[in-house]
């Protein structure tokens, strides 16, 4: 094997190992970006539910989901219970901000006064998920009243 053979090979495989690092490298970097989204606006949903608590003595819950389109179908109402503690998704009520990747809800849980904080990734009219970029994939993180964030279903 000659010598400018050997270096095409070297660079060819130092291309190739790069490539599959650049690629590692972006899907934790979306990965994360799209976890720190989800975790900030569940924050965001459990102090404004404190708030309200503490004025108002109970919780307030919403069902529909607001934020994400789900299977096409737009989510972008805002709930009435969502409007009165303040919760606001920006994807849904500015045209400069990028849309949204999850639509939330608070649920109440059947144990006393609790409620529950819900992510649920948006899918376009084919199903493919805005989060997960495949037709099967679906992503949900929850979390319970002065507890951790839990991935449900993780799409990587």
């Amino acid at each position: 094997m000659g010598h400018r053979t050997r270096i095409a090979l070297l660079l060819i495989s130092v291309a190739s190992v790069c490539a599959c690092l650049g690629y590692t490298a972006y899907h934790q970097f979306y990965q994360r970006g799209v976890e720190a989204e989800a975790k900030l606006m569940m924050s965001y949903a459990h102090t404004l539910e404190r708030v309200y608590k503490l004025e108002n003595r109970h919780f307030i819950y919403w069902d529909a989901l607001y934020g994400a389109t789900e299977n096409g179908n737009d989510n972008c109402l805002q709930p009435e219970a969502a409007a009165e503690v303040g919760f606001i998704v920006p994807g849904c009520h500015r045209a400069s901000a990028l849309i949204p990747r999850f639509a939330y809800r608070i649920v109440s849980e059947s144990q006393g006064e609790r409620y529950r904080i819900e992510a649920v990734s948006g899918s376009d009219k084919a199903g493919k998920s805005y989060v997960c970029f495949n037709s099967s994939g679906h992503e949900l993180w929850q979390s319970s009243q002065n507890m951790e964030f839990t991935q449900v279903v993780s799409c990587w």
